[in-house]
């Protein structure tokens, strides 16, 4: 991405935003850019995907007693290995996997088997080759 000014979010405040970065940076240290192809992944499909990236930001901020991104790591870590939280961070995974190895043509698309599309594109014959 070009320039350093912070990227817009259509679906996610700049807050959700940040708790999104801090879990991804705890859960795969690293890669950047995941909280962009997530947010490109959130406008471009329908609410499913929205409804549970909402919903397990703001599950993480209640764990961290307010703000998941002002508690200490370990503490974080500990929120996120909580069973409750079990299927947004298996989710987060699986996309932060696919920000980092979808091709270009496949920004956008969920292309994890066990996880609903519900952006309804069928993968294309190169990602299940």
């Amino acid at each position: 991405m070009l320039g350093s000014a912070d990227p817009p979010y259509r679906f996610l405040s700049p807050h959700q935003a940040s708790v999104l970065a801090a879990a991804t940076h705890r859960l795969a240290p690293g890669p950047d850019g995941v909280v962009s192809y997530v947010t490109r992944l959130l406008s471009l499909c329908v609410a499913n995907f929205r409804d549970e990236y909402l919903t397990g930001i703001g599950l993480l901020d209640r764990q961290a007693g307010g703000d998941f991104t002002t508690v200490a790591p370990l503490r974080q870590d500990l929120i996120l290995s909580q069973r409750q939280l079990e299927s947004f961070t298996d989710l987060l995974f699986d996309h932060i996997i696919e920000a980092i190895y979808a091709t270009p043509d496949f920004v956008g698309r969920s292309v994890v088997s066990r996880h609903v599309n519900p952006c309804g594109d069928a993968p294309s014959a190169s990602a299940t080759a």
